[in-house]
Parts: structure tokens; sequence; C-alpha cells
């Protein structure tokens, strides 16, 4: 069953940390032990690489694949439209061995998984980036003056080296909420793809940090925040409906939020716990008082 906190429950940590709870409870113990230990860095349940698992692996992707394709009426508009248009280019990446490996590795060797995050990751390509993004990989050049300019402002970064368990860390500063939607999930995708360059990091995964500071509200003077779901501002979602977490093909190991221990930043705190979905919220950790 699932718990609905009220709007009036945001200001109430009990509630907020019921919420986190119920989702964690829903998992198999096991599935729970080993999410929690692996958020920590305690272990890593990438699977061991065999050369008969990994083409058998590959076999069964593309099964799933022209499965998947063979039925994309029943996945919503436009699902698959992406994958059909780079086949038909005379220079792709998609049908590489290696780029394909990262959708397994993402989601521990699931062909059926892999498969279908791999579809909907090109359609956010597609979506976000143009055709270009199906011939070549993601480049800075990529991004258009404006966005440039978002790029270098360092709001989103990838830090340049590893954590402990040799996890590749992704920082999000507050300021980032100026920016529109779109560009921040054009952002998060350019540095996963980044982040995803080698086997070892594909293996590992990738931890986020939120970092909020001791600034003002959000951190952000002279702008307003743009939270999707906000109007004006609506989430980032394919024609398919379906959403980001869907089509990320770095494997996010824990979301980590650093926020100042005040009442202000509990509220901040519910409303992520909220609308980051269950999917994400059992790998989130909140961290108060820096």
């Amino acid at each position: 069953m699932t718990m609905i906190v009220k709007p009036q429950d945001v200001t109430d940590d009990h509630a907020i940390n019921e919420l986190v709870s119920s989702t964690l409870l829903r998992l198999k113990f096991q599935d729970r032990n080993n999410i929690r230990e692996e958020t920590h860095g305690v272990q890593n349940l990438a699977r061991e690489e065999t050369p008969e698992l990994i083409r058998e692996s590959l076999f069964q992707m593309d099964k799933e694949l022209e499965a998947l394709l063979s039925a994309s009426h029943k996945h919503g508009p436009g699902f698959g439209c992406a994958y059909e248009q780079a086949r038909s280019l005379p220079t792709t990446f998609v049908n590489d061995r290696d780029y394909r490996l990262k959708f397994l590795r993402c989601t521990l060797f699931d062909p059926a998984k892999a498969a279908d995050k791999m579809i909907v990751h090109l359609d956010y390509l597609l979506l976000l980036f143009g055709p270009r993004a199906l011939k070549e990989s993601l480049k800075t050049n990529f991004f258009v003056k404006e966005e440039a300019v978002a790029l270098r402002e360092g709001y989103i970064q990838l830090l340049p080296f590893p954590d402990q368990s040799g996890r590749r860390v992704i920082v999000f500063l507050p300021q980032i909420l100026s920016y529109t939607p779109t560009l921040r999930v054009k952002l998060g995708f350019f540095f996963c793809v980044v982040a995803m360059e080698n086997a070892e990091s594909q293996r590992r995964g990738v931890v986020t940090i939120a970092w909020f500071g001791s600034s003002p509200l959000l951190g952000i003077e002279g702008s307003t925040p743009r939270v999707p779901g906000t109007p004006g501002n609506k989430p980032v979602i394919l024609p398919s409906g379906r959403s980001v977490a869907n089509g990320l093909h770095a494997r996010i190991i824990g979301i980590h939020f650093c926020f100042p221990d005040t009442p202000i930043f509990r509220i901040i705190r519910a409303f992520y716990v909220i609308a980051i979905g269950e999917h994400w919220r059992s790998r989130c950790v909140f961290h108060y008082g820096m």
C-alpha cells in the first residue's frame, strides 16, 4: 500500500520519514539491505562479467529490442522513433557492442530492462539534442550559446576524481534551479554521458550530491526557482509518457542532499522526498547541519 502525504504534512518530519520508511519496507529484505550497503559504499551490485554472460546478454537484448519495436504502438506515441531513425543512418553508434553494454551494466545485465532503457534514452537524445545526437556522442558543442554559458557556470559539475569506492560524483548546486527544466535535463544527460565513458565507471555507477550550503533560500538571488510542476515549468517527459529516470544510462547509486538544519530546508526536503518518486527515494540520503 502506497502512503499518501497530504499538503499539510510537508512540515511534519514524522510524516515525511514515514514516507521514506514505507518505500523501503515495500522492498524485499535483501533488496533493501543491498541498496543501503551500496549507497554507503559497502558493496557494489555489479555482476561479474564473463564472455558468456556478455555474449548471451547482448543476444537477448537484441531480441528484446526487436520485440519492443514490433509492439511500439503499445508503449505510447513516438516510442522507438529515435532508434528506428538511427538504424537508417549511414553512421551511428546504436549497434555498437560497447554502447549496448552501457545499458546492460546499468540494469545489472537484465536484457529486457536494458533494451527498454536504450530506446527511451535515444528518444530523449533526439528530443533534447536533435538528430545529430544519434550519430555521435554528446560534446560541449551540442549546446547553443546560451546553454554553453550555463555549462560553464558550473552549477552542475562532474568531479574530476571518484569517491573512495571508485564511483563518479556529480554535484548539483542550488543555482541550477534558475534554469529551465529542459536545460537541467540536457545538462544532466551530458554529464551522465561523460561520467560513463569507461567500463569501470559503468560498473561502479554514479553518486549525486545536491549541495544547498548556507546561502539564502535555494541559494538563488535575483531569480525565481523554476521547479518542475509549477506554472510554466512542466517536467520534461517524452510523448510516450516515459520520464527522464527511464532514460538515464548511468546507474545512480546514491542521491545525497546536504541542507542547513533550518525549518525552511526541512520543507524543501519534504518536497524532494515527495517529488523524486519511489524509484529513487530508496537511494536518497539526507544530511543536515553544514
